[in-house]
């Protein structure tokens, strides 16, 4: 899913967008899936790699300085420091 009209220079707007936009999305998509505990984390994993906001640099980017994340940070799920934007926009995603 892509918003075309969103400005990714506003940092409000991107994490309005993904807070509210973005996690209701998954949340939807979740709901199709089986109710076993490892498929829903298979397909929330799948689902997250795909969103343009994961997969595209200069979005990824943008949402993880809207999150108020560096390069130096270290991920909260894995304690390892981000080696791209992508992997930081993953896990804002992710945690949201």
């Amino acid at each position: 899913m892509k918003n075309l009209q969103l400005d990714y220079q506003n940092q409000y707007e991107v994490r309005n967008y993904i807070t509210n936009v973005i996690v209701e999305q998954i949340n939807e998509d979740l709901k199709d899936y089986d109710s076993d505990e490892d498929s829903q984390y298979d397909a929330l994993f799948e689902i997250i790699n795909g969103l343009s906001d994961v997969i595209y640099n200069y979005q990824a980017q943008k949402v993880a300085e809207a999150f108020d994340l560096s390069p130096f940070d270290c991920s909260e799920s894995t304690g390892d420091r981000y080696n791209s934007y992508n992997e930081m926009a993953f896990d804002v995603i992710y945690n949201a």
